[in-house]
């Protein structure tokens, strides 16, 4: 099976951003969790 996907061009930017917010939430809701619960309204 050689079959090879073609992805659009805005895929890369989109999943990209995605994975820079999540590293960057990821690492604010570590450093900093009574912030992001107070954010959240918990």
């Amino acid at each position: 099976m050689n079959s090879q996907l073609k992805s659009r061009p805005w895929m890369r930017t989109v999943l990209l951003a995605a994975g820079v917010y999540n590293l960057v939430w990821g690492a604010f809701t570590v450093l900093a969790p009574q912030t992001s619960l107070n954010l959240l309204g918990l």
